[in-house]
């Protein structure tokens, strides 16, 4: 599974699937609500948060039968039905920095409610930049908020509705993405909330020049019972140019020398080679010697301006990197190295 900024996806209980530059999410909401007026025609308030199913109704009273959606209404008789709207709100800041979104679907399950019985055309509402689940973001998407997009749903039942991508671009760009549903034709049905057909975002994501990074190629213990773990410092930013990486668990006071390659051995399983395995292939780029103190670390880092790596280090250029370090105790060889890291750089 690819990782971004050190958090992983299923901390937002998401699943994937993965194919060459090319992978398939579905993020399901951190929040969900139903937003509910008090006074009939116009929601203020959160009803059912997090429930295990969301409602939608239109606004309706004796005297004046189903009404439309914001503002005014509930005369006559007085208010029979308030008007509610389901909405969730989503995190997408683990979707990987770069990736393009090749198509987006809204899917989970629509109950029938007791108005109309047939197919029923409606609305997705979206906002992207929130700080806070409120009823002023909410009451933003009632309004439209700040995208909007015509669906028909097609009847009752599981539904996967396709999202315009490119309403989604300032969702990425601010990691966040608010969505309310409406029907245009006023009716009153429930929203499955939980479960394996819990609404979700399912997007299949161009990852060919996105930050991503992924641990390969496990290492053997060495000296010190432990073995010798490569990880990233920074961010896999051309423009950033903060790139580094760190190596722990590593014997004190030994030298060790980061180096590069493009490909990976025996499949990314890596090779024998002293008292571990050569994960790294082709023509390996060394970041020269260091030692790793009395701590067992070693840390580098690379200058993308830089002559010796400017050619290396491109938009959607993907490279191996690994630690060989000298182990004297650690067996005949008197070597050793880390896991090997694969990283992909973006712009």
């Amino acid at each position: 599974m690819h990782q971004s900024k050190l958090s992983l996806f299923a901390l937002l209980a998401l699943t994937s699937t993965a194919s060459a530059d090319v992978e398939i999410i579905e993020l399901t909401a951190h929040s969900s609500m139903t937003f509910r007026a008090s006074s009939c025609c116009s929601p203020d308030h959160f009803t059912e948060f997090n429930g295990p199913s969301l409602h939608h109704s239109p606004c309706a009273s004796s005297g004046l039968g189903y009404g439309g959606g914001g503002g005014g209404g509930g005369g006559g008789g007085g208010c029979t039905q308030p008007t509610q709207r389901p909405a969730w709100f989503f995190d997408l800041s683990d979707v990987p920095d770069g990736a393009n979104i090749i198509t987006a679907f809204f899917e989970g399950e629509r109950l029938a409610g007791t108005a109309n019985s047939s197919q029923d055309n409606g609305s997705l509402a979206f906002c992207a930049n929130f700080e806070n689940v409120s009823e002023a973001v909410c009451s933003h998407l009632f309004g439209g908020g700040d995208y909007s997009q015509l669906v028909t749903w097609g009847g009752w039942g599981t539904f996967s509705q396709q999202i315009d991508p490119s309403l989604l671009s300032e969702a990425l760009h601010y990691e966040q993405l608010s969505l309310m549903l409406g029907s245009s034709e006023n009716d009153m049905f429930e929203i499955v909330n939980s479960g394996a057909n819990a609404p979700r975002l399912v997007l299949k994501l161009d990852l060919s020049e996105a930050c991503i990074y992924d641990s390969f190629c496990t290492a053997n213990a060495n000296s010190t019972g432990n073995a010798t773990g490569l990880y990233m410092m920074g961010h896999p930013s051309i423009e950033a140019n903060n790139f580094g990486l760190i190596a722990n668990n590593l014997p004190a006071n030994q030298f060790g020398i980061v180096f590069y390659g493009q490909t990976q051995l025996n499949g990314g399983q890596g090779i024998p080679f002293g008292e571990g395995l050569r994960c790294v292939g082709g023509e390996a780029t060394r970041l020269g010697v260091q030692s790793s103190g009395s701590f067992g670390l070693i840390e580098t880092s690379v200058d993308f301006t830089h002559p010796a790596h400017s050619g290396a280090f491109q938009v959607g250029n993907q490279m191996s990197f690994q630690l060989w370090y000298r182990d004297p105790s650690g067996g005949p060889s008197g070597w050793n190295l880390s896991n090997g890291l694969s990283v992909n750089f973006c712009e």
